[in-house]
């Protein structure tokens, strides 16, 4: 559309430019043809006053040069406009060319302004439509999940953040700083309670232990625990560095080396892991007795 104004007004420009040019042109031609028509009853006069005859008058002119004959046009040819007026004639073409052309140029650049690109169409294909699903959907037919028992296989180790010695009957450090050895995968290494002179720690205390930390909320299904001599151990799942409201897992009695105990049925998730030794091991020299733990694997 922008393209067609641009040439309607091209041609407007053209038009306008062509009736000047020509009421110029039949305006000069006018004048011409009245200064000729002036110059030839002047003429015309005097022969009239005069009687001469045609041999005297060429004899009269004697060897004078005669300009060449004008073609016959059938009317008289008007007189050639001046160089003032073809200046002026020039000028106002050139200034009529220039105006249509500034004109033609502002239509042609306005092209494509205000023209959006055009969205393409989006075409509905039986593609587009959703394809059912093949997957079976669960329904009332779908067997019922089975509740989680001890019978189901745990699905891997838990992963143990942190640990540190337990002692709520002493308060002491029973061992922090070798906490770690109790689940770094090597159970040649033992974390390992302050020394006592019996294994029921001088009738002070009912047992010391670890508090293990898990990575999260969990249920536990079993506890693989190595023990580096024979001690009494029972472990517990609990959510605080406590036996209060702590759930009992299961026992060891009088046993070293590996034992796993698993999980009775009802167990409710836990973020904690107690390892309650009540009977200490004999040490490394008489009389001497503590709590130790080779490695702890939680599942």
């Amino acid at each position: 559309s922008h393209l067609a104004t641009a040439g309607a007004a091209a041609a407007g420009a053209a038009s306008v430019i062509g009736d000047k040019v020509g009421s110029f042109a039949r305006a000069a031609a006018d004048k011409a043809a009245a200064r000729a028509a002036e110059r030839r009853a002047a003429h015309l006069e005097h022969f009239d006053g005069e009687d001469v005859a045609l041999t005297e008058a060429l004899d009269d002119g004697g060897e004078q040069r005669l300009e060449p004959p004008v073609p016959m046009l059938g009317h008289a040819v008007p007189e050639a406009p001046s160089r003032t007026q073809s200046r002026i004639a020039l000028a106002i073409v050139a200034a009529l060319v220039l105006v249509a052309l500034v004109i033609g140029v502002q239509n042609v650049m306005k092209i494509g302004q205000h023209d959006g690109p055009a969205s393409a169409p989006v075409a509905t294909s039986p593609s587009s439509k959703p394809t059912p699903s093949t997957t079976p959907s669960t329904s009332s037919e779908s067997p019922t999940p089975t509740p989680t028992t001890t019978s189901e296989t745990p699905s891997g180790p838990i992963e143990i953040t942190g640990a540190k010695g337990f002692d709520p009957e002493g308060h002491e450090n029973q061992g922090d700083g070798k906490a770690k050895l109790a689940y770094d995968g090597d159970p040649s290494t033992s974390w390992e309670s302050r020394w006592f002179g019996t294994d029921n720690y001088n009738g002070g205390r009912a047992g010391v232990g670890l508090v293990l930390d898990l990575s999260g909320s969990v249920t536990i299904k079993e506890v693989e625990l190595t023990l580096p001599a024979a001690e009494d151990v029972t472990v517990y799942a609990a959510d605080k560095a406590s036996l209060d409201g702590a759930q009992e897992i299961g026992k060891v009695t009088g046993k070293s080396g590996t034992t796993t105990l698993k999980a009775p049925d009802g167990l409710q998730p836990a973020s904690k892991l107690i390892i309650w030794v009540t009977k200490a091991a004999p040490a490394e020299a008489p009389n001497h007795y503590r709590a130790q733990v080779s490695e702890v694997v939680v599942r």
